[in-house]
């Protein structure tokens, strides 16, 4: 591997690709419109792993698909996807530093009351989809009013699956207020998603941070590249993320026009 094709894979990873997922688009962009037996043969990637890897690349906007047999793929152009990881690191540092503002804000307040830090303030690290997935379902289950989530299609299929969120469709009859921010990318999502009793809204971006709001009192944040979530009960925190969830909310996409844009792209 020469000097530069080094220096560009890791400069991608540093951009927030993983190893395979920058193997994957330098060889598209360096070779042009493959099928995914070529790019496994040319990345030194698994044929087995090569689609999901393809898809993670779909899903960040940098790898486009034909609908030919077998299908093939192209890479955006370079600076197009620079600037798309480029934007996806802004939000989420953004996010990052807002969480950390508001934590070392609260975090100095409780410590001048010392009595009230056993009972007021808590933050714990979930490691792992399987303890993520129900750590979700126990805060979903304690809510008494108002349950936020923003949730991309994978992850929300993935716990269907294992009948996690099953329950979902029953939190409108205990007279709960749920709101859901996911992304629809095809029927199989569009049909769940309209099976549940309550408001959902499509971002009109990629998803990249999982969110769930509990009752403006606890808040639990994911990143499934990484599988690590943060759950805090830390009012400023939470009310901050509600905030974003708002401002994330007021721009999305109705599940009608969602679906109404899927048919007319299977349509032409």
């Amino acid at each position: 591997m020469n000097d530069l094709l080094e220096d560009i894979l890791h400069n991608l990873s540093v951009l927030g690709l993983t190893e395979k997922e920058a193997k994957a688009y330098t060889t598209l962009l360096l070779q042009g419109e493959l099928k995914a037996k070529e790019i496994a043969d040319l990345s030194g990637l698994k044929r087995t792993e090569t689609y999901e890897v393809l898809r993670e690349l779909q899903s960040k906007a940098l790898v486009e698909v034909t609908l030919s047999k077998p299908m093939a793929f192209t890479a955006v152009p370079l600076e197009k996807g620079l600037s798309l990881l480029t934007r996806d690191l802004r939000n989420r540092l953004q996010m990052v530093e807002q969480a950390r503002a508001s934590l070392l804000e609260e975090w100095a307040k409780e410590k001048s009351q010392p009595s009230l830090l056993k009972t007021t303030m808590r933050i714990q690290i979930i490691e792992g989809f399987r303890q993520i997935l129900k750590k979700i379902e126990t805060i979903w289950n304690s809510a008494e009013k108002e349950i936020l989530i923003q949730m991309d299609n994978k992850y929300l299929v993935r716990g269907h699956v294992l009948g996690v969120f099953d329950g979902l469709k029953d939190l409108p009859k205990l007279e709960k207020e749920v709101n859901l921010i996911t992304e629809v990318k095809d029927e199989k999502t569009y049909e769940l998603v309209k099976s549940f009793n309550f408001p959902v809204r499509c971002s009109p971006t990629i998803i990249q941070t999982q969110l769930t709001i509990v009752d403006q009192r606890e808040t639990l944040i994911h990143f499934p590249t990484k599988d690590v979530g943060l759950w805090t009960n830390s009012s400023d925190i939470t009310q901050a993320l509600r905030n974003y969830f708002n401002d994330q909310w007021n721009n999305s996409l109705t599940l009608n026009q969602v679906w109404l844009d899927l048919m007319a792209g299977k349509s032409k």
